[in-house]
C-alpha cells in the first residue's frame, strides 16, 4: 500500500509537537508556538481548515484525549483541560468551542508524559525541571466538572518519567 500527502495544514510558527484526532474527525495541534489548533474537514472542499486558534502563551509539548471531547494539555510543570459543549443537530453530534475548564498543579518539575486510562482517568509522570525534582505519577479523574488527582504514585521511580502507556489484558 502507498501512502502519499492529500495536504499540509501550516499555520503554527514553531515545530508542531502533539498531534491528537478526535471521534468526530477534528485534529488538534500543539506547537512550540503556544497554539492549540483545532482542525475541521470542510466537506464540500475535502480539506481541513482551522476551526478555533487558542493561544496559551507558553510552548505545548503534549496533548491527550480525556473523558469525551475533553483534552489535556501540557508545555511545563502544570497541566491545561479543555472542554467542549455539544449539541445534537438532526441525530449528529455537534462540537461547540473549546474553553478552558481547569489547570492541575500537582507536579513540582516538568511533565514529561500523559496516557488516557479510559472511564475519565488519565495519567501524567514527572520530570526534573530547575532542581526541581518530580519523578511521580499522578492518577487523575474528572468529579462533578473538576479534575482531582485521586492517587499519587510515591516513589515509583528514581530518575524521570519519560513515557506512560496503559496495558489492557
Amino acid at each position: 500500500e502507498e501512502y502519499f500527502s492529500s495536504q499540509s495544514l501550516s499555520h503554527h510558527d514553531k515545530c508542531v509537537t502533539t498531534i491528537v484526532e478526535l471521534e468526530d474527525g477534528k485534529i488538534i495541534s500543539g506547537s512550540l508556538d503556544g497554539k492549540i489548533i483545532i482542525w475541521e474537514e470542510n466537506q464540500k472542499l475535502k480539506q481541513y481548515m482551522i476551526r478555533q486558534e487558542i493561544d496559551k502563551g507558553k510552548p505545548i509539548l503534549l496533548i491527550i484525549k480525556i473523558n469525551g471531547f475533553n483534552i489535556a494539555y501540557t508545555g511545563g510543570e502544570n497541566i491545561g483541560i479543555l472542554g467542549t459543549n455539544t449539541d445534537l443537530n438532526d441525530g449528529r453530534l455537534i462540537l461547540r468551542d473549546y474553553y478552558e475548564i481547569c489547570e492541575l498543579e500537582k507536579h513540582k518539575g516538568k511533565v514529561n508524559c500523559m496516557c488516557n486510562l479510559n472511564n475519565g482517568y488519565f495519567a501524567s509522570g514527572g520530570a526534573d525541571l530547575n532542581k526541581r525534582i518530580d519523578h511521580n505519577i499522578y492518577i487523575w479523574k474528572e468529579f462533578g466538572g473538576q479534575y482531582t488527582s485521586s492517587q499519587k504514585i510515591l516513589n515509583a521511580h528514581d530518575a524521570d518519567i519519560n513515557s506512560l502507556i496503559l496495558l489492557i489484558s
